[in-house]
């Protein structure tokens, strides 16, 4: 998969300088695989061992399944950096894993390799138990059947990526056609989401026969897989499109110009009066002899008592130019926008020369972007 997944959690060493990191939600699904497997799985397919053996086979197995997840993963992230694309990090969660791109492929050849090169590595690996499990099982069957188990879960996470839908790889392999066939990625993606959203239906309705049949946990599981898989068909397509419509919009084109600014030794008694009570935002830019030195954020006021903001100006609580993310007017709005996305904030000051030129907030952006979704519906 190659959508963006959210959430907290902690970086491990990078493999061929790609951030690799596990997002907490990660340690539920591991515990209820290693609990599966170590309760259910091997004691039924491999009766007459121990405890100890099966709770062995199933740490063995979940830690190696998932470093094949982070191989499929890993297998995406490299070619999408052959085909020139910037790749922010692979992240392990609760749904398996995602490579997330920092920008879209450019064509549909980079779209099809980069999204067909996931199901082959995995393919590739899942042979490859299977192979090792048959070699070895007449001399050692604990670890025969730990391979063939990975074997299958393998040829079925690469079969469950090849489904048609729009953000998994079968369907931005879709996307790579219908995008070659029609010459327009806008509507291939629009195509291809659809397709995500029908196959996440489709996996809900599997869930909810699962349960009625009494397979009541496997069902929960496929629904919440289809609820995941329709949100992010969703997600993907609102980013996809939001990409292609404002790929030649400037910054400068929907900034808003001559932006409120305060003055760096304007006392925080009056920043409060005389702007944020005036003009209801929550941060200011600040300026030094008309140059942009930093940014000022209510939350910075809050933390100094109310009896020192006579006492206290702007430049001893703001946030140095140096630490705040600013853009300038050439810059594609786009680019503005991912900002924003990674920084959190929803707005950003534009700056030319130094020299505070306007401010681009997301809800331009998306307003912008709302207009030209309706002109082409």
């Amino acid at each position: 998969m190659a959508f963006e997944a959210l959430g907290r959690g902690f970086n491990l060493p990078r493999l061929f300088g790609i951030r690799v990191r596990i997002d907490y939600s990660w340690f539920i699904v591991f515990g209820l695989l290693l609990w599966m497997l170590a309760d259910n799985y091997y004691p039924q397919t491999f009766p007459g061992q121990g405890e100890l053996t099966y709770w062995g086979m199933g740490l063995v197995s979940a830690l190696l399944l998932f470093a094949s997840v982070l191989a499929h993963e890993l297998s995406h992230a490299v070619a999408a950096r052959r085909y020139g694309l910037p790749v922010p990090g692979i992240t392990l969660f609760i749904f398996g894993g995602v490579a997330q791109l920092g920008r879209e492929p450019v064509s549909p050849k980079a779209e099809f390799w980069i999204a067909a090169v996931g199901p082959i590595t995995s393919i590739i690996l899942g042979s490859l138990f299977l192979l090792a499990a048959d070699s070895i099982h007449a001399t050692n069957d604990i670890v025969s059947h730990t391979l063939f188990y990975l074997g299958l879960a393998n040829l079925m996470l690469a079969a469950f990526n090849l489904l048609p839908g729009f953000p998994l790889d079968g369907g931005r392999v879709l996307r790579a056609w219908l995008w070659q066939r029609w010459k327009n990625l806008y509507r291939a993606t629009r195509a291809a989401a659809r397709a995500g959203r029908l196959t996440g239906a489709a996996l809900m309705a599997l869930g909810l026969l699962q349960i009625f049949i009494g397979a009541f946990m496997g069902g929960i599981w496929m629904i919440f897989i289809g609820l995941f898989l329709r949100q992010a068909a969703t997600s993907s397509f609102q980013m996809t499109s939001l990409e292609e419509m404002l790929r030649d919009v400037a910054v400068s084109q929907i900034m808003q110009r001559d932006p409120v600014s305060v003055p760096e030794q304007l006392p925080l008694d009056r920043l409060v009066e005389d702007f944020f009570y005036r003009y209801r935002f929550t941060s200011f830019p600040v300026e030094r002899n008309a140059e942009l030195v930093g940014l000022v954020h209510i939350n910075q006021v809050k933390e100094v008592p109310r009896t020192d903001w006579p006492l206290r100006v702007v430049g001893e609580v703001m946030s140095p130019l140096a630490t705040v993310v600013v853009v300038a007017p050439e810059e594609p709005a786009i680019e503005a926008f991912r900002q924003m996305s990674q920084t959190g904030t929803s707005k950003l000051p534009v700056a030319a020369d130094g020299r505070l030129v306007g401010i681009v907030t997301a809800r331009d952006i998306l307003q912008l972007f709302r207009i030209k979704s309706d002109l082409l519906d």
